[in-house]
This record gives structure tokens, sequence and C-alpha cells, in this order.
């Protein structure tokens, strides 16, 4: 299948003598795939509205009383909807339904501790000796109703736990031990989802700091990369192992201390955030061991990488327009969490209300139900923010790719054309947003799939049904698509590279840098692999620093159930603001790379115009992944009758040239 002047598919690229890239007449590409993409956006906007006109996020994070009233919620609003279901129960209704918008607490009275009410405040001092006056202060509408008086309390989760310095008398209204175990009941009760939404939307202003600490951080780790490579290099290695080993030890400390708080009420979630932490120890003890086995091997490779990241750094110090566009991708990440987390949210919360009859009390309780609708929603809405999530990182990349590839291939690097950033960026939109949300919409549903094979693995262990056979399964099951994953993320940046530079579909761009990788993978490999080893150390920097700093604010807050929740929250999304700025020198290095090949092939240099477009100093450290390549690797050959020997460095010379004058 023929280019043209660019060349075959699946062969070596031929020298042009008109050559001149980025390709400027183009056609648009990959329509249905863009066509697929905005109608699935709208029916995430059809989902929002859905989730704003049926859900209350406060059935969330407020506690209820014992007949399912929300507090701070006016429930009379139901009226409408559960007399059109239920007409027989018109009184009931009436009598059940009630407004609690100003009573945001949960109260627990000692004498029917498994009675809930909604109160406005956690009663601050008790009755010990039954005193009117302390009643009427504290609790004025519920005494004579109810007949209880209050106990000392602090509010936790908007449950009023009882103080336990406080001495009561054997003739008051006392606290018992059933009331304390009834409180953290209610907790417990809570499903894990919905404690998880009431935490992110409790701990909104912790999520917003760290998207700005990580911001920064990524900022200048990037800018300081640009000027003093080798410092960096090493200063990130070295300050890897030390957060790695800081944070072990926090985990294990902090560990020891929630397990020695035996005088504490025993709530399920202290139990489980003991456990979060442990298995963090864990996970850092595991990541400084491979770490420090992975650089010991790859010691000597540093230098080489160091090498290609001096001449990223000259592309970035020409281009200075691609250091900022990770904020335009900040923006739209952050831009679409503002937009998917309260729909999230609403969305959680949009259960049916309908009435249960309780046998012990002989009464009606009000009760919400999600149906299946709404749960195939919430599962549609995430798939969204995967997709969204991987097709603005796309747009970022092969913005990045387009621009460094006018970068290399502009022999006079004093005569580049004006803001080549801003158009690599038009350039996409007007051309390729299709291939770009196809190739996102490969990786995403990659992602879907392992994660509904987790959901699978899960639910097997919870049943206590899964067999060895069927673990073993699974576990194949998830390496292979991690694998696949992985592969597709490499093809894909180099994909949108060739997209970028000749506006190809995302298919035909896809093979094109399968082929070019496949005939260079020596000088790929040994390259690319370093390479996004260090600026993966560089994200995992500034997602530790994040975490850390985010779990000490969560600790601050008393109304999060699992404050290490939202802390990993903030350690995912400081993680995908640091990849969209670390996928500058990425890109950058994946771009002038394969440029490099391509150019080889092109350009021999057997006459001027045949010149490589490549500097000195990248051709000098090409050679330089040759010689060692050479040296590392013995050359072994076998004989008619299978003996073993090694081929002296004459020999492998020869090797070379002959397999050189073959490719040429």
């Amino acid at each position: 299948m023929s280019e043209g002047k660019y060349g075959d598919l699946d062969s070596p690229f031929e020298y042009v003598e008109d050559f001149e890239v980025p390709v400027q007449d183009r056609k648009c590409k990959d329509i249905f795939w863009l066509f697929l993409f905005i109608l699935f956006w709208i029916g995430m906007v059809i989902v929002a509205i859905f989730g704003f006109v049926q859900g209350e996020p406060k059935r969330l994070y407020y506690p209820s009383d014992y007949r399912g009233n929300v507090c701070g919620y006016d429930n009379t609003k139901l009226e409408g909807h559960l007399t059109k279901n239920y007409p027989n129960l018109t009184k009931e209704i009436d009598h059940l339904l009630t407004d609690l918008t100003e009573s945001h607490y949960c109260f627990f009275p000692a004498e029917d501790y498994r009675k809930e009410y909604c109160i406005q405040e956690c009663p601050k001092e008790g009755d010990i000796n039954n005193l009117k006056e302390t009643c009427d202060r504290a609790l004025p509408n519920y005494l004579n109703k109810f007949k209880f008086c209050p106990y000392k309390s602090t509010p936790y989760l908007r449950r009023c736990f009882p103080q336990k310095d406080e001495e009561i008398n054997n003739n008051s209204n006392s606290t018992s031990s059933e009331t304390e175990d009834r409180i953290v009941e209610s907790v417990n009760d809570l499903g894990y989802i919905t404690q998880i939404m009431a935490d992110l939307v409790q701990g909104w202003y912790i999520i917003l700091t760290s998207i700005f600490i990580a911001v920064i951080l990524s900022f200048v780790w990037l800018y300081t990369m640009r000027k003093f490579v080798t410092f960096m290099v090493w200063f990130t290695i070295t300050l890897y192992l030390i957060i790695i080993i800081v944070g072990a030890i926090y985990c294990l400390l902090q560990y020891q201390q929630l397990q020695e708080k035996s005088d504490d009420l025993e709530i399920g979630n202290t139990q489980r955030n003991s456990t979060l932490f442990l298995v963090f120890f864990i996970i850092f003890d595991i990541f400084f061991l491979l770490s420090l086995i992975l650089l010991i091997y790859i010691r000597k490779r540093i230098k080489l990488v160091i090498a290609v990241l001096h001449e990223a750094s000259r592309a970035l110090s020409d281009m200075k327009g691609v250091l900022f566009f990770p904020f335009v991708v900040f923006l739209l990440i952050v831009l679409l969490f503002v937009w998917w987390v309260p729909v999230m949210t609403f969305l959680m919360s949009s259960g049916t209300a309908r009435l249960v009859f309780d046998d012990d009390d002989a009464v009606y309780k009000l009760d919400y139900e999600n149906s299946r609708s709404v749960n195939g929603a919430g599962i549609y809405h995430f798939f969204g923010l995967i997709w969204s999530i991987a097709f603005i990182l796309a747009l970022s990349q092969g913005t990045i790719a387009g621009a460094i590839a006018t970068w290399y291939w502009t022999r006079d690097k004093n005569n580049l054309p004006d803001n080549p950033t801003l158009k690599s960026f038009l350039r996409l939109v007007r051309y390729h947003l299709g291939s770009l949300a196809f190739g996102s919409l490969v990786l995403a549903m990659l992602q879907l799939f392992q994660m509904i094979l987790k959901f699978i693995n899960a639910k097997l262990e919870r049943a206590s049904k899964e067999s060895k056979m069927v673990k073993c399964f699974m576990c194949t099951c998830h390496c292979c698509l991690l694998c696949l994953e992985k592969w597709i993320r490499f093809l894909n940046r180099n994909s949108y590279i060739i997209l970028a530079v000749y506006g190809d579909s995302f298919c035909k761009s896809a093979k094109k840098a399968f082929f070019l990788i496949s005939r260079n993978i020596v000088r790929v490999m040994a390259v690319d692999f370093i390479g996004d080893f260090i600026l993966f150390l560089g994200k995992l920097i500034v997602t530790c620093i994040v975490g850390i700093v985010s779990v000490i604010m969560c600790r601050a807050n008393d109304d999060l159930t699992f404050y290490l929740i939202p802390a990993l929250v903030c350690g995912i999304l400081a993680y995908s603001i640091s990849s969209a700025f670390m996928s500058v020198v990425e890109m950058t290095i994946d771009t002038i790379l394969l440029s490099f090949c391509e150019d080889c092939e092109r350009h021999d240099g057997s006459t001027v115009d045949q010149e490589p477009y490549a500097t000195e100093e990248l051709l000098e450290f090409m050679n330089n992944i040759k010689h060692e390549k050479k040296n590392e690797n013995e050359a072994i050959i076998q004989d008619a009758d299978g003996n073993e020997y090694e081929k002296d460095d004459n020999e492998l010379e020869g090797i070379d040239s002959s397999q050189d004058e073959d490719n040429k």
C-alpha cells in the first residue's frame, strides 16, 4: 500500500527532494469516532439532568432519624411522590414526613438508644440530676415530646457521641454502653460508596488544595529539568528513594498508633484506616526494593538518557510555548472534574423513596432504593470520565508532538515558524479530533475491562467461591490486560507523533509507527524505557508529596469517615496532573527519537542534500547507544556441529556493515 513520496507503510522511508513536514495539505480523519464522542457527551448531559432532578446529596453525608427522615433536609418534599405510589397510606405519610432543614445532627437518647432524632446541635453539657433548666436549654423541643434529657456529647460525622469523662449517677438519664454501640452501628451501617462520596463532598477544599500543589510542583520540576538536566535526573532519583523511605516509616507509625487506640470507640472505620496504612506500608517497601534493583541494573544507561534529555531541553528552550501547554490540559481536567463530581454525587443520591413497614415498631419508615437505571447511569458517567481524561491527554500529546516535529525538521533553528505550538493545536482540532477520540476510546475500554475484572474478582472473594483455577485465570487475565494497556499507551503516543506530522488516520499512523519502531527497535527501547522510568520517578515524587500533605489535612477534618479515601483521590489527581506536565518531556523525547529514526532512513549523508537533520550531539548519542549495546551483548554463533564460539570485534564490525548495506 503506497504512501507516495512519504514512503510505504512497511518499508523504510526514502529520500525525498522536496521533503516538508508537518504536512499542511490535510483532510478530516476518523469523523465517525468524533460523532460517537459527541453523542456520548450528549448522553452524559442527559444523565446529569436526571441526576440533578432526582438526586439529593444530603442523603449521602447526613444521618437520618429512626423513621428514615434525612437530617438537614425538608422531607415533606416527598409527599407528592409517596402519596401517588401509596394512595391508601395518606395519613401515615403525613405523620411520617418532617421538615428537618434546621436539624443537622443525629442524637441517640439513652432511654431508647435505638431511636435516633435530628437536632439542631449536639448538647455541650448534660443533666446529671434531671434538672429541667438544663434540658430546656439543650433540647427545648424534645423534652415535652420525648421525655428525655441530653448527655454531654461531641459531634462526629454529624452524630452526637457521648463524652466519656462525664460522671453520671444512677438516678439520671445516663448514657449506656448500648447507646455507644448503637451510634457506632449507625456509622458502620453506611454503605462504602455512600461514605466515600460523602467524604469527597466534605473534603472538597482538600482536593482543590492538593490540585494547586500538584500544579506548582510539576511546573517547577519541568522548568528546572529544562535548565539543569544532569542535576535534576540524579536529584529526582535520590529524592524518590528518600520519599519512599519516609512514606513507609510514616505509614508504619500511623498503623501502630491506630492499633494502640484501645480506649477509643471501636468504630469499624478506624480499623479500616489502620489496615489501609499497613497496606500502604507494604506497597512502599515493595516499590523501594524493586526501584533499588532496577536502578542498579540501569545505572550505566542513565548517562545515555541524560544526553538525550539535553537534546530535549534544547527543543524546549526554543519552543517555550510547549512548557505552558500543560496548563491548558490542567484547566480542561479541572473543568471536567468540576462537572463530573457534582453529577456523580447527585446520581448516587437519586434513589427512589419508598415506604417500608417495621415489624418491631409497627410503623412505616422511609427508605431509598437505587434502581438498575441509576446504577447503569453511574457506570455510564464513570466511563465518560475515563474516556474524557484519555482524550484530553491525547490532545496534549498530539499538540506537543506536532510542535517538536516542527522544531526537529527545521534545519536552521533560527527560522522556526511563529507560534508552532498553537498551530499544532489548531491542526489537531480542525482535522484529527476523531482520531484522538478513537485512540482514547481504545485505551478507556481497556481500563474499564480491568476494573470490571477486579470487581468480579472481589465479588468472588467475598462469596468465598473462588477456586484456585478461577483465581489463576483471573490473575492471568488481569496481567494480560495490564500488559496490553501498557503496549497500547506506548503505541498511541507514537501514533500521535506520525498523525501530527503526516495527517493520516489513527490506524494508518499506528501502522506506520509500529513498523518504524520495529525497524529501529534497539534505538527506541534503549532510550524509551529508561527515559520513561526517570519521568515516572518525577511523577511519583509529586504524587507522594501531595499524598502526604493531603493525609495530614484529612486527619485534621473530623467529618471524614475514611480520611485516606480523599487523600487517595488527591494522589490520583496529582499523578494525572504530573503526567500532563511530564508528558511534555516524554513526548519531546519520543518525537525526537522517532523523527531521528525516520531521518536516518531518509538521509544517509551520502550527499550534501542528504545530510540528516539531527544535530551532531544527537548523532553522537545514538552511536554511543549502538556501541554500548555491542559491548554488553556477546556475539555467539553455532557451527554446523552445534558448537558455540564468540566472534571477535572485526567480525562484528563486518556484520554491522553488511546489515547497514542491506538496509540501504
